[in-house]
């Protein structure tokens, strides 16, 4: 009986951990990462050699197991430490430790820059979609959209 009360306790300590959990981040080998909402997700299948994505209300997305370095969740601390701001038409936000833009209008060419002006990221033409900024060490970084830049601090 003890040990049935030990593994209930242990259990629903666990769900309640989980249940905190807001995102599920995919890091893959080659550096990137992928950010899904918890709520967005309907279920995870193995499936021969791929992990099966399945959502709400958008279709599957299927990734290649031998892409993956590691599956982590996240309580949705976003590493960034406030609300990009708007400037111009160009709004920037975070979320889930990712920057992300909803409002660029097609694809725009995109960086992130060290203050001292360093590179760190090339966005390459970049459509507003999340972007992990998981990889950056902690510090004040610039991220340049088009001609309008933004600063945002990672903790």
């Amino acid at each position: 009986m003890r040990k049935v009360c030990l593994i209930l306790s242990l259990f629903l300590a666990m769900c309640s951990e989980i249940s905190a959990q807001k995102t599920m981040v995919i890091n893959k080998k080659q550096g990137t990462s992928e950010i899904f909402y918890i709520g967005d997700v309907s279920k995870l299948c193995f499936v021969q050699n791929e992990l099966s994505i399945v959502f709400v209300s958008t279709p599957a997305k299927a990734i290649d197991l031998s892409e993956i370095r590691s599956i982590s969740f996240a309580k949705g601390q976003s590493g960034v430490s406030e609300t990009l701001k708007s400037e111009g038409n160009v709004n920037i936000g975070f979320a889930g430790g990712c920057i992300y833009s909803d409002n660029l209008e097609g694809k725009v060419h995109a960086g992130i820059y060290s203050v001292d002006g360093r590179k760190v990221c090339d966005l390459g033409a970049w459509d507003g979609s999340m972007y992990s900024v998981s990889s950056l060490s902690c510090g004040v970084y610039i991220v340049k959209v088009g001609n309008t830049s933004l600063k945002f601090t990672k903790k």
